[in-house]
């Protein structure tokens, strides 16, 4: 069984996934959002590699 779990990030700990997932071959500039500093951010890990991300921003 693997161990994961699931925590508050800085917005940065998100941006890698959103490349491999959203443009592998694009800038890093294309990932990150507006108000991306102003959101909430939360990573899921499994082991030590996230695997997920979920990121809340007011509108």
């Amino acid at each position: 069984m693997t161990d994961w779990y699931i925590e508050q990030v800085f917005a940065a700990r998100t941006w890698k996934l959103r490349k491999e997932v959203f443009s592998s071959k694009g800038n890093l500039s294309e990932v990150m959002l507006d108000g991306d500093f102003e959101a909430s951010h939360f990573a899921a890990y499994s082991e030590n590699e996230v695997v997920g991300v979920l990121s809340l921003k007011r509108s």
